[in-house]
């Protein structure tokens, strides 16, 4: 004979809180790249749209989008210094790593561009 002790029911509430925490935590990183990479479509857009509209109209001075591409990557800055405090904090945890690190990646790509234009005039 069978008998349970309660053994298989643990076991099943153990599994399923396990797959939960998994899908809560994959929510988590979708939600924080989705949030990050919203942020720079929507930069991405108004630049592009200024730059259609305004033009360029000195050819010897940047024109006016890369202004506001200036604004969206210092934006970009601040929200990955406000999603570390949070980090630190412990406040969203997992939706802020991921959305740190898409906000890092135009940051340091920024920053290698400009150290190359520095360096090699």
């Amino acid at each position: 004979m069978y008998f349970d002790t309660g053994n298989e029911a643990l076991r099943f509430q153990r599994k399923s809180l396990i797959i939960s925490m998994k899908s809560k935590i994959l929510s988590d990183r979708i939600k924080g790249i989705r949030n990050g990479l919203v942020y720079y479509f929507i930069g991405g857009m108004i630049v592009v749209l200024t730059h259609i509209i305004v033009g360029w109209d000195y050819i010897h001075a940047p024109p006016a989008s890369f202004f506001i591409l200036i604004v969206v990557f210092i934006g970009g800055f601040v929200r990955a210094l406000w999603n570390l405090i949070n980090i630190q904090r412990g406040t969203k945890v997992n939706s802020n790593k991921y959305e740190l690190i898409v906000h890092l990646l135009p940051a340091l790509a920024g920053l290698i561009v400009l150290f190359t234009l520095i360096f090699t005039n």
